[in-house]
C-alpha cells in the first residue's frame, strides 16, 4: 500500500524471549442509536474555513482522468444500521439482541463475512417480530384506503412503494411477482396475514440485509454506480440509515450522476442531527468504546463502574461530538483539545462537579487538567480494560496504533509477567520504567510507555488524581519517540493531545480509518488517492471533518465499484 508523505514503517521491535521479572499484573492498582432528525445549531455551515465553501480537490498527484480505486466487498447492514433502518421504515424498533457481532475491518463493523446460519435464524425472528407489530394498523402501513379501493390494490401499492424504499431500489418485475405470491398465501388468512408474510419476507431479503452495488455497464472491470446506489452510500455513510425521501428523489432525478450534486447533497445531510450521530458512532467503534457498555471491560475495586457509569461514560463521548458538530467544532484539534466535559449522572462525582456548574450539559475545564476525548473517562477506563498496574502499555499503544495508524509486533512467545521482588517498595515510576532495562523488551516499550505515561494523572475509571494510592506525586512527563511529526517530550496529557490535535500523521491515519468505515475494507495501493484526498482535506487549519467528508464523496472510490470480493 503507498503511504502517504505523514507515515512511515515501524523500527522493527526487539522480540525476544525474555520479559519475566518486569511487568507485574497487580490487581490493587438500546436507545434510538443516535437516530432522531433535526438541523444542527450552525447556521453558517457548509462555510468551510480557508475553502470558500469549496471541498479541497485531491492531491496533484491524484489528479487524473484514469480512474483508481481497489476492489469493493459485499457489506450486510450493521446491527446499528439494520436498527435505523427498520425503524425509519416502519416506526418498530426491532430488537437485535440475538444477532451476532458484526464482523469488523480494523475498529469498525462492515460485516464483510458471509452470514452464518445463526445469522439467518436472527434476522428471521427479527423480520417476524416487527412485521407482527407493523401490520396491527394496516391502513397507516400502506397508506392506503383498502375499503374504498380494495385490499389487493393496497396490497400491490405497498408492494411496490414499500419495496422501492426497503430495497432502495425501484423492483424488478420478478421481485414483484415473488412478493405478490407471498401476499397472496397470506392473505387467505386475512389481508393483514397477507401483508405481514410480505414485510418478513423483505426484511430478510438480501436486497434490504445488503447494499447491493452493481452499477453500470463495466469498462474494463470498473462501473460507475447508479444513483440509488450512491444514494444508499450517502445515507449509510452520513446517517447510518436508509435514504430519507428527499435523497430518493435527487436520485431518480439524476442530481447524483455527478461531482457537484452528490457534495450537495452531503451537505443537506450534514446538517442533519444524523450526521452528528454518525460522527458520535465512527469515534465510539474507533476507541472500542462499546467495550464498556457490554461488560468486557473490567476494574478491580471499583463498586461504583456500575452500568450506570458505564453508560454515562459512553453518553458523555457522544455528546461531545454533537456539540462539536453543532457548534461547528468538528475539527481535528478541537477532537484533542476542546476543554469542555459533558458529565451526567454517576460522572458528575467522578468529575467532582454539580449539575449547577453546568450550561447545558456542559462544563467548562479551566485548569488544564483534560483536553477532548483522549483524557475522557470513557477512553481511560478502557485502557486499560483489565486490572493492571502497567496501564501505561495499554494507552501508549492506544495512541500508536489508533492514532498514528503505526503497528506493533506482537509480544514475544510465552511471555510471563512476574512482579519484581521489590515491587511493593518501588517507586510508581520507577517501576513503571522498567521495560526500558531489559532488553528483550525495551525496543517495544520504548514505543509505548513514554506515551503512556502522560495519562498518568488519570486512575483506572479516568478519575484525575495527582498522587498515587501509595501517596507519591504523579510524574506525568513523556515522551513520543520515533520520526513521526509528535515525536518530543511533553508534560502531561494534554501537551500530548495538543501534539496530536496538530499532526499530519494522525489526521492521514483518520483517513485511513474513515476508508475502512465506510468501505469495510483495508485499502490497497489503488485506493491511495482517496485516502490521500480526505487526508489532504484535514491537511489544513484544524482540520475540518466536514470539509472532509465532501472531499471523501467526489473521489472515485466513492462514486464507481471495480469487483466484489
Amino acid at each position: 500500500m503507498r503511504r502517504t508523505p505523514q507515515s512511515f514503517a515501524l523500527v522493527a521491535c526487539l522480540v525476544g524471549a525474555g520479559c519475566t521479572g518486569t511487568a507485574g499484573n497487580n490487581n490493587g492498582g438500546n436507545g434510538d442509536d443516535g437516530n432522531a432528525g433535526g438541523q444542527a445549531d450552525d447556521p453558517s455551515f457548509p462555510d468551510f474555513p480557508g475553502s470558500g465553501g469549496v471541498a479541497p480537490p485531491p492531491p496533484a498527484s491524484c489528479d487524473t482522468k484514469q480512474i483508481s480505486l481497489g476492489a469493493g466487498k459485499w457489506r450486510r447492514l450493521t446491527q446499528r444500521q439494520y436498527r435505523n433502518s427498520v425503524k425509519d421504515l416502519l416506526g418498530v424498533q426491532p430488537n437485535t439482541k440475538n444477532f451476532l457481532s458484526d464482523s469488523t475491518t480494523g475498529a469498525f463493523a462492515t460485516n464483510t463475512l458471509p452470514p452464518q446460519p445463526n445469522d439467518i435464524a436472527a434476522y428471521a425472528e427479527a423480520a417476524e417480530t416487527v412485521a407482527a407489530q407493523a401490520v396491527a394498523d394496516t391502513a397507516k402501513l400502506t397508506n392506503c384506503n383498502a375499503s374504498e379501493l380494495g385490499k389487493d390494490v393496497c396490497a400491490a401499492k405497498f408492494i411496490k412503494e414499500f419495496g422501492a424504499r426497503a430495497y432502495r431500489h425501484e423492483l424488478s418485475a420478478a421481485e414483484v411477482t415473488t412478493l405478490t405470491d407471498t401476499y397472496n398465501v397470506g392473505k387467505t388468512d386475512s389481508f393483514g396475514h397477507g401483508l405481514q408474510l410480505v414485510l418478513q419476507a423483505m426484511l430478510q431479503s438480501p436486497s434490504f440485509l445488503y447494499m447491493s452495488e452493481f452499477g453500470g455497464t463495466p469498462d474494463n472491470g470498473v462501473a460507475k454506480l447508479t444513483s440509488t446506489e450512491v444514494a444508499t452510500r450517502l445515507a449509510y455513510l452520513m446517517w447510518n440509515t436508509t435514504p430519507d425521501a428527499t435523497l430518493t428523489a435527487a436520485a431518480k432525478a439524476g442530481e447524483l450522476d455527478t461531482v457537484d450534486g452528490i457534495q450537495n447533497h452531503a451537505k443537506r445531510l450534514m446538517k442533519d442531527a444524523r450526521f452528528g450521530a454518525a460522527l458520535g458512532d465512527f469515534h465510539m467503534q474507533l476507541f472500542h468504546l462499546a467495550k464498556l457498555t457490554d461488560g468486557t471491560v473490567k476494574k478491580s475495586g471499583a463498586p461504583e463502574f456500575d452500568t450506570a457509569m458505564r453508560q454515562a461514560m459512553v453518553d458523555e463521548v457522544n455528546a461531545f461530538v454533537n456539540y462539536a458538530f453543532a457548534k461547528g467544532q468538528a475539527t481535528v484539534k478541537n477532537l484533542f483539545t476542546s476543554p469542555y466535559a459533558f458529565p451526567s449522572g454517576p460522572l458528575l462525582g467522578l468529575y467532582n462537579v454539580t449539575t449547577a456548574q453546568l450550561s447545558d450539559g456542559r462544563y467548562e475545564i479551566k485548569d488544564g487538567t483534560r483536553a477532548g476525548l483522549l483524557t475522557s473517562p470513557a477512553l481511560m477506563a478502557t485502557e486499560p480494560p483489565i486490572p493492571t498496574a502497567y496501564g501505561v502499555v495499554h494507552r501508549g499503544k492506544m495512541v500508536r496504533t489508533m492514532l498514528l495508524c503505526e503497528t506493533l509486533p506482537p509480544p514475544p512467545p510465552n511471555l510471563k509477567f512476574i512482579p519484581p521482588p521489590n515491587a511493593a517498595t518501588t517507586p510508581q515510576r520507577a517501576l513503571l520504567e522498567q521495560h526500558k532495562n531489559e532488553p528483550s523488551c525495551a525496543g517495544c516499550h520504548t514505543l509505548m510507555d513514554p506515551i503512556g505515561f502522560g495519562f498518568e494523572n488519570f486512575d483506572q475509571l479516568g478519575r484525575y488524581r495527582t498522587k498515587y494510592p501509595k501517596g507519591e506525586v504523579v510524574n506525568s512527563t513523556g515522551e513520543v519517540v520515533g520520526d513521526s511529526d509528535v515525536k518530543g517530550e511533553f508534560k502531561n496529557a494534554a501537551e500530548l493531545a495538543a501534539k496530536l490535535g496538530d499532526s499530519q500523521q494522525v489526521r492521514a491515519c483518520l483517513g485511513t480509518h474513515w476508508f475502512r468505515y465506510a468501505y469495510g475494507r483495508e485499502p490497497t495501493d489503488s485506493d491511495a488517492c482517496v485516502v490521500d484526498s480526505f487526508a489532504k482535506a484535514l491537511s489544513t487549519g484544524d482540520g475540518h471533518l466536514p470539509s472532509a467528508m465532501l472531499s471523501f464523496v467526489a473521489t472515485d472510490a466513492f462514486r464507481f465499484r471495480k469487483g466484489v470480493q
